[in-house]
């Protein structure tokens, strides 16, 4: 419900659309919400999971225009993953996490 409730509460007040609805605004509420919700802080932030690093460029040769090297994106493992973010709080709560009481919803 949290995760739900989140996505309705940056769509509603403008801090995000439906096409950005896991972006840096998403990424803000994760980390103010995560200790009442998930009983931590998550130090969190957009791009964290990947940074960028100078590869050897293949094509390159001293007498062409190529560069030596080439930027590249690889994972930080050590970072939590976007796809966490994106399916919080679930994704990060612990095995065996005790959601209390169930809360009884009629239906039709």
């Amino acid at each position: 419900m949290a995760h739900a409730m989140l996505h309705a509460w940056l769509i509603l007040t403008g801090a995000a659309d439906l096409n950005e609805s896991h972006g840096r605004a998403r990424y803000a509420a994760v980390r103010r919400l995560s200790p009442v919700v998930l009983g931590r802080d998550l130090d969190v932030y957009r791009g964290a999971d990947r940074r960028s690093v100078r590869a050897p460029n293949p094509a390159y040769a001293p007498d062409n225009d190529q560069p030596k090297t080439l930027v590249r994106k690889v994972r930080d493992r050590a970072a939590v993953a976007h796809d966490d973010i994106a399916r919080w709080p679930g994704s990060l709560r612990p095995v065996g996490y005790d959601f209390g009481e169930p809360i009884p919803c009629p239906t039709y």
